[in-house]
């Protein structure tokens, strides 16, 4: 739902009670792209030269293969990033797991708390196991940016919400 809500007779709590989850997703580089981009760039190229050429003489030239080629190469290059869909845990999920990662002084350790938050968030069920996880963020292949993209993703979910507006009148 997009726009004002019309609180007359309801409207608007029934479009709160449509409320949808809040969701993130994060891009994870599997392989380095480079080689897969040039490979688009160098298909796309090619495919623009020929119908260039084509449009200059005004001649009618089959492009389907060079079509098939730009559409391989984008394939290549989507294979080389996997994307991490995650939604927010339901509100007692989120204390729990906040409050097993709080110290004493009831601060809480999110790194130590993120393979459990990244697990609650998770979409795919695969992907809802904070031991995997806990040995996927100590790999060294993990880049700290990578691991920073999760955190943000994640504390976007629990914590931040959309900023709220406050009237003038």
């Amino acid at each position: 739902m997009t726009g004002p809500v019309d609180n007359a007779m309801g409207g608007l709590r029934e479009a709160l009670e449509q409320k949808v989850r809040r969701r993130a997703v994060v891009q994870i580089e599997l392989s380095d792209p480079g080689d897969a981009r040039r490979r688009v760039e160098a298909a796309q190229a090619a495919r623009m030269a020929v119908v260039g050429a084509a449009s200059i003489d005004g001649g009618d030239v089959d492009i389907s293969a060079l079509d098939a080629e730009v559409e391989a190469a984008t394939a290549a290059l989507a294979a080389c990033t996997a994307q991490v869909r995650l939604a927010q845990p339901t509100w007692e999920t989120a204390e729990e797991i906040q409050a097993r990662h709080a110290g004493p002084d009831g601060d809480v350790d999110y790194s130590a708390a993120l393979p459990d938050l990244l697990a609650a968030c998770a979409e795919d069920e695969v992907l809802q196991d904070a031991g995997w996880w806990r040995d996927q963020l100590a790999d060294p292949r993990w880049s700290p940016a990578e691991v920073s993209q999760l955190r943000l993703a994640v504390m976007h979910l629990i914590l931040n919400g959309p900023r709220a507006y406050v009237p003038k009148d």
